[in-house]
């Protein structure tokens, strides 16, 4: 396929351009997404607003920012509108003229959506109902009744990027978010020790069948903070922060500590690697040792960061302040 579309880049670079969205969602087919992942997917190739109606349920609109709003098929609009086979709808909202994959992004978005409601198990179906956001109480209650687990025993969602893989889980499937296509399982054991992971991990909070949902949440809040240093990180560790993934993206940027940390962070190398060391450290030499530098090295960084961001990540109001704004910039990018 690479090979091919390099040819008819040479050739035709509008065809090898429809050769990437074929290949694009042929790999998401295989993948065995979900219906609002090949959503958002559609939305990364056209870089504008798209939704799917069905027949029954409820409608699903993702803008550019990966925001979701239900809303109904628009009867005007500009843009390319798609009736599937059952019936239901598709469209884009494009300003302006239309680019010239649009159809044939409609057109695969239809025939993905089509393969993905027809062969989705159950298991993963009910999993996806527990935890996503849109979903009904009483629906949420029946997936999870389903999903068999026992209803005061202890669970936790463990969350890791598509392509890795996730430890001793059995029940998992690959949820859409604003932040990409992430995988979502249910750990069973919880007392049980994971071991060293390489790639990130996110370890949600454990909590009893009904707060799957809360745990899935902390679990993506966790694993965007995962870094080289930290590969695999527990939302309990993170305390209250994991909440602010709850808040408008508007409401996080406009924050000065967060500001300033993004600031911060473009221009030293070396910042965001420092300050999640010393949010994940109970010393400066701990956090030394974590990143593999003389504690003198570190000083100086935290001399730096006390001077340009008038915080002290030597003091339990620091670390606070510090850890909040770079969980809060990390959900707000």
């Amino acid at each position: 396929m690479q090979e091919l579309t390099g040819r008819l880049q040479a050739l035709d670079p509008e065809a090898s351009e429809s050769l990437k969205v074929i290949s694009y969602f042929d790999v998401l087919i295989n993948g065995k997404v979900s219906v609002e992942a090949l959503l958002r997917a559609a939305v990364t190739l056209t870089g504008c607003p798209c939704g799917y109606s069905p027949v029954s349920g409820k409608p699903i609109r993702l803008c550019p920012n990966g925001e979701r709003t239900a809303q109904a098929f628009p009867a005007q609009q500009g843009g390319l509108a798609f009736t599937m086979d059952d019936g239901g709808r598709l469209w884009l909202e494009r300003e302006g003229a239309e680019h010239a994959n649009d159809a044939l992004v409609l057109e695969r978005l239809a025939l993905a959506i089509g393969i993905a409601q027809g062969r989705l198990d159950e298991p993963r179906r009910n999993l996806n109902l527990a935890l996503e956001e849109e979903t009904a109480a009483s629906d949420r209650a029946t997936a999870i009744a389903a999903l068999g687990l026992a209803p005061h025993g202890d669970y936790r969602i463990l969350a890791c990027y598509p392509e890795a893989e996730l430890p001793e889980v059995s029940q998992q499937t690959i949820l859409s978010t604003r932040y990409g296509l992430i995988r979502a399982g249910i750990d069973k054991n919880t007392g049980a020790a994971l071991g060293q992971h390489s790639t990130p991990l996110g370890l949600g909070r454990i909590v009893q069948p009904g707060r799957l949902k809360d745990s899935w949440e902390a679990a993506l809040v966790a694993l965007l903070m995962a870094s080289p240093s930290l590969p695999s990180v527990d939302a309990t560790a993170l305390g209250v922060a994991v909440h602010l993934i709850k808040l408008p993206v508007e409401a996080l940027r406009l924050d000065p500590d967060v500001d300033g940390l993004a600031s911060f962070f473009e221009q030293h190398s070396w910042a965001e690697e420092t300050v999640a060391a010393l949010c994940a450290s109970s010393s400066l030499r701990a956090a030394a040792n974590l990143l593999g530098l003389h504690h003198s090295t570190v000083q100086h960084r935290v001399a730096e960061i006390q001077q340009v961001l008038s915080i002290d990540p030597l003091t339990p109001s620091g670390v606070f302040r510090l850890n909040a704004a770079r969980v809060a910039l990390r959900l707000s990018q």
